[in-house]
């Protein structure tokens, strides 16, 4: 009976030992296979599963999140509630600035690149990666919506804004019939989530060109569900993450 109670004490830690040992050589790999990159190649790539050292790679999975390029549209210092929602309506429809195309390293295998249905998520994809690629436009990979909130004669810079209004949205608010509430948004992540799970589980790689925040929460999604975040180049436009599972 001791015996099996020190078994059942130490098992947690053997398993966080082997996830941390496993984490690391992923990282490891990941950082040699980057002395392959030349000018061509997109800051993220895709690992060689062949280069792995570890009992069973055959249920290697992967996923790359991507965020679109700067929207070229002109900003100001200070927004009411109306020019904030009109600057945010022609966010959605403005051109990109120009991006030079890429390779992804070791994106062998994929033919197939999810994007959302707004116009800049769709422009970069196909700007920056090239027409070697089908491209699959999701609704549920578009921005979240939280809206704003109506204060009548409050004029604020857009980050206090963003601030504000992400705030409100936290505690359930939906200033309007086209926005989304914190709990509909959610539903949405683990809809996108459940569906890239699918699409690596049957091609071992998917490959994903969306928007900050969304990207922000499918990663978080994702680690929540064992998936490992092996890079992170921020949160800026053309920033993205990959992470991979080994089932």
């Amino acid at each position: 009976m001791k015996k099996l109670l020190i078994i059942l004490l130490l098992y947690p830690v053997f398993c966080f030992s082997q996830q941390y040992k496993t984490e690391e050589l992923l990282k490891q790999v990941y950082k040699n296979e980057t002395t392959q990159k030349t000018e061509g190649h997109f800051k993220l790539h895709f690992l060689n599963d062949s280069l792995i050292n570890l009992p069973n790679t055959a249920g290697f999975k992967q996923i790359m999140l991507i965020r679109h390029q700067k929207v070229n549209i002109e900003k100001k210092f200070f927004y009411n509630y109306k020019k904030l929602e009109q600057y945010k309506s022609d966010y959605d429809t403005e051109d990109i600035f120009p991006v030079k195309a890429k390779t992804v390293l070791n994106s062998d295998g994929i033919d197939t690149v999810y994007t959302s249905t707004l116009h800049r998520s769709k422009a970069t994809a196909s700007l920056l990666l090239g027409e070697k690629y089908v491209y699959e436009a999701k609704p549920f990979l578009n921005e979240l919506k939280p809206g704003t909130v109506n204060i009548p004669l409050l004029y604020l810079p857009k980050p206090l804004w963003s601030g504000l209004n992400r705030v409100f949205w936290m505690f359930g608010s939906k200033p309007k019939v086209s926005s989304e509430n914190r709990a509909m948004a959610q539903r949405r992540v683990n809809l996108a989530a459940s569906f890239l799970v699918q699409k690596a589980s049957e091609n071992g790689k998917v490959l994903v060109v969306a928007h900050g925040y969304m990207n922000h929460l499918l990663r978080k999604r994702l680690k929540n569900t064992g998936w490992i975040l092996i890079e992170h180049t921020g949160n800026e436009n053309l920033g993205g993450s990959l992470l991979v599972k080994i089932e």
